[in-house]
């Protein structure tokens, strides 16, 4: 019998163990989870709306997403994607204030199927996307945002439209 005793206590305990572990990885497994900031976004009514969500994915890697909507006639946004270059439309990560090399953090590629024109509402829209984006993460927090920039071959022009800022 106390050979059952110290048996039944020996599989209790090894239960209580397994239970607390299992309890304590229930209750961390949250905390392990992917953050996501934003959107920070930079607009001007019924011209354009340009959005920055980042989801911080590791110690240093941001999968990083960038959303573009520029307003115009549905004439005109046919027009520009039938550009020779196809409008070039490119996303770009910068850290700081500006938009200089020293601060350049990569470009975003377009999703596939963007850019593309719409009628409702009319106008030019893009989706980005970067996985586990190296945005150079410091010890003290940067701040980040993101230019959208595309070429109109009507009339040579480059527009460049940026997001707000998110700190990381």
């Amino acid at each position: 019998m106390p050979r059952t005793t110290w048996r039944a206590r020996l599989v209790g305990a090894a239960a209580a163990l397994l239970m607390s572990a299992g309890l304590l990885t229930a209750t961390v497994a949250p905390a392990s989870a992917a953050i996501t900031i934003g959107p920070a976004c930079g607009y001007k009514e019924g011209v354009y709306n340009v959005c920055l969500t980042i989801t911080q994915v590791n110690l240093t890697g941001y999968d990083v997403t960038v959303g573009f909507d520029r307003y115009m006639s549905k004439a005109d946004a046919d027009a520009l994607l039938g550009c020779p270059d196809g409008s070039a439309m490119f996303a770009a990560m910068w850290r700081d204030d500006s938009a200089h090399s020293g601060n350049f953090r990569g470009y975003v590629p377009l999703r596939p199927g963007s850019p593309s024109s719409g009628t409702n509402p009319p106008g030019l829209f893009a989706d980005f996307f970067q996985a586990n984006m190296f945005l150079n993460r410091h010890r003290d927090s940067e701040k980040i945002f993101a230019e959208v920039t595309y070429h109109d071959c009507r009339n040579d022009i480059w527009y460049t439209y940026a997001t707000g800022s998110i700190f990381v």
